[in-house]
């Protein structure tokens, strides 16, 4: 895309010079109403918002008898411009390059999302989540260990065995009698 300049002619005398694109590449071509275009008339100031109302063909409009454009400006008027006056503003296409970036980053969060669920997915069997059921005999290991318990009626720890319980103040007494009797830590033997 070049932009070039040629003489305005009405009815055979000249009234000045006005500016047009040569070279436009297909994907510049503005088709859609309601994207942003750049006059060529504009082309130096670029933050001017035009946008596309109406593209004619040739031999659609009386008006426009080569084909041209009816786009509304900032202040909410409607210029009319021919087809080789008008091309697709650069900011669309670097939004649309903005838009690929954001897709790209967008689809490897899903491939670590996809692992991540893949990883979990090991841990939920049969769409149930926490420890697999145990079987019946697990459980009727659980409950003869219950059973063996020594009830206290108490809540809390459960009591202990006699056995443990004779073990336990065995060591009670040795330390005792390691001590001295005394509070306090006890004094090391050898």
């Amino acid at each position: 895309m070049e932009i070039q300049e040629k003489p305005y002619i009405y009815k055979g005398n000249q009234y000045g010079k006005h500016l047009y694109y040569s070279n436009i590449e297909p994907e510049e071509v503005p088709l859609t109403p309601g994207i942003r275009v750049l006059p060529a008339q504009y082309f130096y100031e670029k933050r001017l918002m035009f946008v596309l109302v109406k593209r004619y063909e040739p031999g659609e409009n009386t008006y426009f008898p080569n084909g041209g454009y009816d786009i509304r400006d900032e202040g909410g008027g409607i210029r009319s411009y021919n087809l080789d006056e008008v091309v697709i503003h650069p900011q669309v296409f670097e939004y649309k390059r903005h838009l690929e970036k954001v897709a790209k980053r967008y689809s490897k969060k899903m491939e670590k999302l996809e692992k991540k669920n893949a990883k979990i997915t090991k841990y939920f069997q049969n769409g149930k989540r926490g420890r697999p059921a145990l079987s019946h005999q697990q459980v009727e290991e659980r409950k003869q260990i219950q059973l063996n318990r020594v009830k206290t009626g108490k809540k809390g720890r459960p009591g202990l065995s006699p056995e443990e319980k004779a073990l336990r103040e065995e060591e009670k007494a040795r330390k005792r009698a390691i001590s001295g009797g005394k509070r306090g830590r006890p004094k090391k033997i050898g």
